[in-house]
């Protein structure tokens, strides 16, 4: 706690099991929206939800606020 940089250069140096991804994935999100990285945060909490049915979607929206794509506008 209070130490995201540390935080995130864990959780992205590390392999976790299966199980704990998306445990491990949260943390990351929470780690970089500390540290400004808000749209990495936002990929990351996606990524931790994509095992739904809409997991498609997801990773097509996260993968597209990297290239700014997305839009709040329908």
């Amino acid at each position: 706690m209070g130490r995201p940089a540390d935080a995130v250069a864990l959780l992205e140096s590390t392999s976790v099991s299966e199980a704990l991804a998306p445990a491990a994935a949260g943390f990351l999100a929470l780690a970089r929206h500390d540290l400004g990285r808000h749209t990495e945060a936002l990929q990351a909490a996606l990524g931790a939800v994509a095992s739904t049915q809409y997991s498609a979607a997801l990773v097509r929206y996260a993968a597209d606020l990297d290239r700014g794509e997305s839009s709040t506008e329908p």
